[in-house]
C-alpha cells in the first residue's frame, strides 16, 4: 500500500555474519500449492542447550529516515510434545534482535568483536525486540525431511508482526535467533510506514515517515498550492499518525482572485473563459454578468462588450448597460436625499 514502504523482503535471506556456529540450513521445498520456495530451517532440539544459539541475520539495511521499522515473519514450528523423545530444552519460539550502525563495514567490525557466548540480551549494541511464540504448530513429519511441507501445512503457518524503535543511525541489521526449536522460516518482510505525499485543503504535504512511538503524531507544515495563499496568514499543518494516515488538519489555503478550488481541494484552477472571480477565497468562479465577457482564463473581472458600460460605482458582478447614467444627488426639504439621473 502507499502507507508501507519495503526495506527488505526475503528470499533469499542471508547470514554473512555469525556470532556462533549457526545450525540454520537453507532448503528448497515445495509448498502446499506445489511451488518451489526457499526456506531457512533448524531442528536440533536434542543438542546441548548451551549450543542452542543459532543466529540468522539480514544484510545491513538502510532505514530511509524512518524512526520505527516493522518486521513480519512467516514460519512454522514443530510441536515439542510430538517429538519421539521430547527434550526439556525444546522451544516453540523465535527471538528477534536488532543492532544499529552507520555502515556495513562498521557492523562487521563490531560483530567480530562480539563475545561468542553469554547472555544475548546483554551483548553490546544488540537490542531485543521480542520473543515470538507460535500460535499454531505441526506434529506429523515426513521421515526423510523433518520440516518438509505437508499438504495442509499452510494452515499452520504463523504470521507475526513486530516493530522496533527508535532508530537514529543510518541503518541496522535484524537477527532471528533460535534457542532450541524445530522451525522453518518461510519469509521475512521489513518495512516502515509513512504518510504518502498528498494535496489537501489546497496545500501540498511531502511523504513523511510515521513517528517513533505508536501514538506519535508528526506535525508537518504544508505549502500552499500554486495560485493560493494561507488562510489567516498562518502556514497550514497536518499530522502523520503511526499507521501512515494524515489527520488533524490545522488551517488551510484559499484560492487567489481568478482561480477556484477543484472538487477534491487539491488545486486551484483558472476560471474558464466566460467566468470570473474577483475575491480571494474558496468560492467558485461566477459566470460573467449580462453584456460582459472575458478573453482569457483566470480573469478577475469581466469586461463590458463594445457599446455597453458599467458605472465606476458598480461592483464587478453588475451587468453592463447600453447607456451610462450620471446621477446627481442633492438634499431637498430638510436634507431628504434625492437623486436626479440623466443620460
Amino acid at each position: 500500500s502507499n502507507n508501507s514502504l519495503s526495506v527488505f523482503s526475503s528470499s533469499p535471506l542471508s547470514h554473512p555474519l555469525s556470532l556462533s556456529l549457526s545450525q540454520w540450513d537453507e532448503v528448497s521445498v515445495l509448498d502446499d500449492r506445489g511451488k518451489l520456495i526457499r526456506t531457512f530451517e533448524v531442528c536440533n532440539v536434542n543438542q546441548n542447550p548451551r549450543l542452542q544459539d543459532n543466529w540468522l541475520a539480514t544484510p545491513f539495511l538502510f532505514r530511509f529516515s524512518a524512526p520505527r521499522v516493522f518486521v513480519t515473519l512467516r514460519f512454522s514450528v514443530r510441536d515439542c510434545a510430538s517429538l519421539r523423545s521430547p527434550s526439556p530444552s525444546c522451544r516453540e519460539t523465535l527471538t528477534l534482535y536488532y543492532k544499529q550502525a552507520d555502515s556495513q563495514r562498521e557492523l562487521e567490525r563490531t560483530w567480530n568483536a562480539e563475545p561468542s557466548s553469554g547472555e544475548k540480551d546483554t551483548r553490546e549494541g544488540w537490542v531485543k525486540i521480542d520473543t515470538i511464540a507460535a500460535d499454531k504448530s505441526f506434529t506429523k513429519v515426513e521421515p526423510s525431511l523433518p520440516h518438509q511441507y505437508q499438504p495442509d501445512r499452510y494452515r499452520r503457518v504463523n504470521i507475526k508482526t513486530r516493530s522496533f524503535a527508535p532508530l537514529t543511525r543510518n541503518g541496522f541489521v535484524l537477527a532471528i535467533v533460535d534457542s532450541g526449536a524445530c522451525v522453518s522460516l518461510m519469509g521475512v518482510s521489513i518495512f516502515y510506514r509513512r504518510c504518502p505525499a498528498t494535496n489537501r485543503y489546497l496545500a501540498s504535504y511531502p511523504a513523511t515517515p510515521s513517528g517513533a512511538e505508536p501514538t506519535a503524531l508528526v506535525p508537518v507544515t504544508g505549502t500552499c498550492v500554486p495560485h493560493s495563499q494561507a488562510q489567516g496568514g498562518s502556514a497550514p499543518r497536518m499530522h502523520c499518525n503511526a499507521e501512515g494516515d494524515w489527520m488533524v488538519p490545522v488551517g488551510g489555503c484559499i484560492c487567489e482572485e481568478g482561480y477556484e478550488p477543484n472538487q477534491n481541494g487539491s488545486a486551484c484552477l483558472d476560471c474558464p473563459v466566460g467566468y470570473f472571480k474577483s475575491v480571494l477565497g474558496s468560492a467558485p468562479c461566477s459566470a460573467c454578468p449580462s453584456n460582459s465577457r472575458t478573453s482569457q482564463e483566470g480573469s478577475r473581472v469581466c469586461e463590458c462588450r463594445s457599446g455597453f458600460y458599467r458605472a465606476s460605482a458598480d461592483v464587478n458582478s453588475s451587468a453592463c448597460t447600453s447607456e451610462l447614467f450620471v446621477c446627481v444627488c442633492v438634499c431637498v426639504r430638510a436634507c431628504v436625499r434625492a437623486c436626479v439621473c440623466a443620460t
